[in-house]
């Protein structure tokens, strides 16, 4: 029955999506949940009905999200507690703790915020929706991983593996509709946004060689040699991607239409 009346919404509710998962992952569903209780106060106060509205089913979008993490948590725990293999039910633990943090508050580490990356892509793809995107993954997940391989919490090949599995994932039969992700490009500052997660993500795409997600490469006049030695590599691969999208173009082509620059 629920998932006749997912089905029953407009189109546009479960498809096509950009989201912004760097606002989930610096913030975390407990900051969203708090900015639109605000945001629900402030409009009984002026008597705003529609953002009355908003706001109630902001809450309730968030408190959904946070027991829908924590019954994660509950499962893998208890997963746990029935694994024989001990560093199995290390791991088991460990992501059943993060997890437990994740529900209400921000990532703080690559690990963390891959998890909640995850689990929020999970949540999106619940009413059988299509063409959903990781957007700009190595943008909003960079610093996490710099801060992680600086101080030598992670390791390269341990964030590799962790990527590896997000595509293997999104592969999965019950995942699989029209996944995309974007690498490199321009910032909303203006400056070039290539990074080591790049290159990396580039790297599992030519060990993986899946499908999805359907990666695509924005280049720019000043976009260093490397960037297009990894995108040649892995055209060579023969998986049909990364696509290539010129910034030089597509952002003068989307300002003309009247989106900001920073957009």
């Amino acid at each position: 029955e629920a998932y006749e009346l997912m089905n029953a919404l407009p189109f546009e509710v479960g498809n096509h999506y950009g989201p912004d998962f760097g606002k989930v992952i610096r913030e975390g569903y407990g900051a969203l949940k708090a900015r639109a209780e605000q945001g629900l106060a402030d409009a009984k106060a002026i008597g705003d009905a529609d953002k009355e509205r908003y706001y109630t089913a902001a809450i309730i979008v968030a408190d959904a999200a946070i027991a829908f993490i924590r019954r994660y948590a509950d499962f893998t725990e208890a997963e746990a507690g029935r694994c024989e293999d001990e560093a199995r039910a290390a791991q088991l633990r460990e992501a059943a703790a993060i997890m437990r943090k994740i529900a209400t508050r921000q990532a703080d580490s690559f690990k963390e915020a891959m998890q909640l990356l995850w689990l929020s892509f999970i949540m999106i793809n619940i009413p059988g929706g299509n063409a959903e995107s990781l957007s700009r993954f190595d943008q909003y997940l960079y610093p996490f991983f710099k801060h992680d391989i600086d101080n030598g919490i992670i390791s390269r090949e341990e964030a590799k593996e962790y990527i590896s599995d997000l595509w293997i994932k999104v592969n999965e039969p019950k995942m699989r509709t029209v996944i995309s992700m974007t690498l490199a490009g321009t910032t909303p500052d203006g400056k070039p946004g290539e990074n080591e997660l790049t290159s990396l993500c580039l790297e599992v795409l030519r060990d993986i060689r899946t499908p999805f997600p359907n990666t695509g490469v924005r280049v720019r006049h000043d976009t260093p040699e490397w960037v297009y030695d990894d995108i040649v590599k892995t055209l060579e691969c023969g998986v049909g991607q990364p696509m290539i999208i010129n910034d030089d173009h597509w952002i003068p082509a989307f300002t003309g239409l009247g989106y900001a620059l920073e957009d």
